[in-house]
């Protein structure tokens, strides 16, 4: 059975190949497999998001079990982590066709991010849910803090902004009407939200040297700061634009703080708050060959930085389970 794997199937190449021309077919993202955060502690991170969120794990691969750590040279010369044990869980996100996954790294130095809302390379997982009311009580009888004590849900499609036990950002919204062929069950939806530094520059990274094209916009621009008060942010203004992998379901929204002070990140991958994407190219090779032309900047030999912190691994076809 042939399943899409996250950092467990990736095996870096042996050798680059010449670059490609910008937008070769090859050397593009045609899917994306994970959004990923590394965590602190496994057991209460699977207990939150199993339990309380109500996300169903995906898969469990025999060589990396979710219920214990694995010490792998492929992985650490991959998440540039020598030396570290890895634990990994992956959760299917309900619409989508690409997944969430939880990381675990132990055994090496590790420096917990824990960014505000405003700062370049917060991310958030956006869920929409049937009754936001059931789903708050149960996510805060689990840790989960409101990130504006102050602000109750929002009227109208309503939504709040919540942090996990680990400081990691949740945008629950219930909408107006469940949309027609809505997943059953309390998540109707999902999808990912990224702060970034600057939408155009952010844009161009993903378009030019991903092959990422610019998406619809979810959200009217903040001319009366609301969106500013959901999040917590006093007189912030968000512009909010988005990004998406032709033909899937992975279309991030980019959401740019104006008028506020920001500070920048520059995680590793073990350390606890740090997050990433996975996603597939046809060539890996081909397309690590090309960014290795630019000024981007690596991590690893399969991993890179966009312009906001966020890691990007790149990987291909996934191997035979």
């Amino acid at each position: 059975m042939r399943h899409a794997l996250p950092l467990t199937g990736f095996l870096l190449a042996a050798a680059l190949i010449p670059a490609a021309e910008m937008h070769s077919p090859d050397s593009v993202a045609a899917q994306a497999y994970f959004y990923a955060h590394s965590v602190d502690d496994m057991d209460r991170s699977l207990a939150f998001y199993r339990d309380a969120v109500g996300l169903k794990t995906k898969f469990v691969l025999s060589a990396f079990p979710s219920d214990r750590r694995t010490k792998n040279t492929q992985i650490n010369a991959l998440t540039n982590t020598p030396g570290a044990s890895f634990r990994p869980v992956y959760f299917a996100l309900p619409g989508n066709d690409y997944g969430f996954e939880l990381l675990e790294f132990t055994g090496i130095e590790r420096k917990p991010m824990r960014p505000r809302l405003q700062d370049p390379g917060a991310t958030f997982l956006i869920l929409r849910v049937r009754n936001l009311d059931s789903t708050l009580k149960r996510l805060t009888t689990a840790g989960a803090t409101l990130v504006n004590a102050g602000n109750a849900p929002s009227q109208g499609a309503r939504s709040v902004f919540v942090r996990d036990p680990d400081g990691f950002y949740l945008l629950l919204e219930q909408p107006i009407r469940v949309p027609a062929g809505a997943p059953k069950g309390d998540i109707v939806g999902a999808s990912v939200g990224v702060t970034v530094s600057d939408t155009e520059k952010t844009l161009r990274f993903y378009r030019d040297l991903l092959g990422l094209v610019p998406g619809k916009p979810a959200r009217s621009a903040d001319s009366e700061q609301t969106l500013g008060r959901l999040a917590g942010v006093t007189g912030a203004k968000i512009v909010v634009g988005s990004m998406k992998i032709p033909g899937t379901t992975f279309e991030p929204e980019l959401w740019e703080f104006q008028d506020v002070e920001r500070q920048a990140m520059h995680p590793r991958m073990q350390d606890p708050g740090t997050s990433q994407f996975t996603l597939q190219f046809k060539d890996p090779g081909l397309a690590r060959a090309f960014l290795k032309t630019t000024a981007v900047e690596f991590l690893s030999a399969g991993v890179v930085y966009d312009p906001n912190g966020v890691l990007i691994l790149v990987r291909g076809e996934p191997p035979n389970n």
